[in-house]
């Protein structure tokens, strides 16, 4: 794929950024994950901002990044700030047009489904494209070190390893019960349809992606980290030490102190009180039998 000498210079960069990449799981503590880091000052930046850049779903239909509007979460994880983000969309303006003619030849359903397959989405230009990105979100942000947080990403882990081979995988994960207790509470409010999930099919797609994240784990274990959600609410200062330990930063336990809530956010209630050891009875959100299949 064709690239300009500032996009060669700008890959070169980023192949070597140690970008720290929470990939799940969903409704687990990802959101107070991320938020506790970016009191870190390595990922601190302007402003505390829990945008999930979900960079990866524009792949092989890069000429969807174009709107500048809240409903464009590229455009916001780069700080709504429009001089980089249009300088991003010019940088990667022939693999818009490239993309453009596939949605054209194959529809934007069949040019999507191709960027599931690792070698075409490569091919296609989606690494470049994603390395781009980053390297304009780090301006953006304002921050010595990037963190991204989408829960999603946990099903193209090869995809990012390929774009940024020193980059490292987090994952926290939950008891199942109190997993699918923050589902159905969450539906109450957000009617999206992943939300919406039976016991069993929560159960078959909880324990395929934790056994596949260990297996992870275990084949690369300076890349992945995994976190129990019930020992960082016990135990925050050991686990957020390890986890420093990890990422090879700086450990203060004066970092980690509560931090305000970031204006123009619609959060979880939950979400910016301190860290806790329960925050719902999962009573009253499932039934026992639930619960029994579950456990």
């Amino acid at each position: 794929m064709f690239k300009t000498k500032k996009l060669y210079n700008i890959e070169a960069e980023m192949s070597k950024e140690p970008i720290i990449f929470i990939v799940g799981k969903a409704r687990s503590g990802t959101s107070i994950l991320y938020r506790t880091l970016q009191n870190h000052p390595v990922f601190s930046g302007k402003t505390l901002d829990l945008t999930e850049s979900k960079i990866i779903d524009f792949s092989n239909c890069s000429y969807r990044l174009d709107s500048l509007d809240e409903n464009n979460s590229a455009y916001c994880y780069l700080m709504k700030n429009d001089t980089l983000y249009r300088d991003f969309i010019h940088d990667i303006g022939h693999l818009k047009k490239y993309h453009t003619l596939l949605k054209y030849l194959l529809t934007e359903k069949g040019a999507r489904l191709l960027s599931m397959f690792y070698p075409i989405w490569q091919l296609s230009g989606n690494r470049q494209i994603i390395r781009t990105f980053f390297y304009y979100a780090k301006q953006a942000r304002g921050v010595t070190r990037i963190l991204e947080k989408t829960p999603n990403n946990f099903l193209h882990i090869k995809k990012l390893r390929s774009a940024f081979p020193a980059g490292l995988m987090l994952y926290i994960y939950r008891h199942p019960i109190d997993t699918y207790t923050s589902y159905r509470r969450r539906y109450q409010i957000d009617k999206s349809a992943w939300l919406n999930i039976s016991p069993r099919k929560f159960c078959l797609r909880y324990n395929w992606e934790l056994n596949k994240l260990l297996d992870y784990e275990r084949k690369s274990p300076k890349v992945f980290h995994l976190i129990k959600y019930e020992e960082l609410t016990c135990q925050p200062q050991r686990v957020l030490k390890e986890l420093c330990t990890f990422i090879n930063i700086e450990y203060r336990e004066s970092y980690f102190h509560q931090e305000e809530e970031p204006q123009n956010f619609q959060s979880d209630p939950y979400l910016f009180k301190p860290i806790a050891k329960k925050t719902k009875n999962w009573q009253d959100f499932i039934s026992p039998d639930d619960a029994c299949y579950i456990e």
